[in-house]
């Protein structure tokens, strides 16, 4: 019995992925990098400004990519929860900040959660640094889609490519 409650799972996790594995790339010139995207997430972007905004179908996930108006990361880890703020509420960090690489950038990852309309969220943010610029990355889910979002936070994060 257990053996089948698990194969049931793991095909019901396949699935979800499978139904958000079509991908789009989308380019950030002002900020110098791409990153994919599902193709059925409905996109904002403003190329002048540096910032891109991405939901999902249902609202359920969100990613948001902008350009700080920084020189660095020290200076970006004193602005980010200001622009977090837009999109979740009570904002608090359930890890050490660490410090790394990023696809080949430096950059910093910060793990927390939050509130948006009264429901609570998981929210990864990535500082990055192009080089030439200092980018905020912003994946956030609700909490209880864990196992749906998670996984494709990671695909995302993995999929920034510094343009050449």
């Amino acid at each position: 019995m257990k053996k089948w409650i698990t194969v049931l799972a793991s095909l019901m996790l396949l699935a979800a992925l499978g139904g958000v594995s079509r991908a789009e790339r989308f380019t950030s010139k002002v900020g110098g990098v791409s990153l994919w995207l599902p193709n059925d997430w409905e996109v904002d972007s403003d190329e002048e400004d540096g910032y891109m905004s991405a939901n999902a179908p249902e609202d359920d996930s969100f990613c948001v990519l902008q350009v700080l108006d920084v020189d660095d990361l020290d200076a970006a880890l004193e602005v980010y929860e200001d622009i977090l703020s837009d999109e979740i509420d009570d904002f608090s960090s359930i890890t050490e900040d660490t410090k790394g690489e990023i696809s080949g950038m430096t950059g910093v990852s910060i793990t927390g959660e939050g509130k948006r309309d009264d429901t609570d969220w998981s929210v990864q943010v990535k500082l990055v640094s192009t080089g030439e610029s200092v980018l905020l990355l912003m994946i956030g889910w609700e909490k209880a889609k864990y196992f749906t979002f998670a996984p494709l936070a990671g695909k995302i994060v993995n999929s920034i490519k510094k343009l050449e």
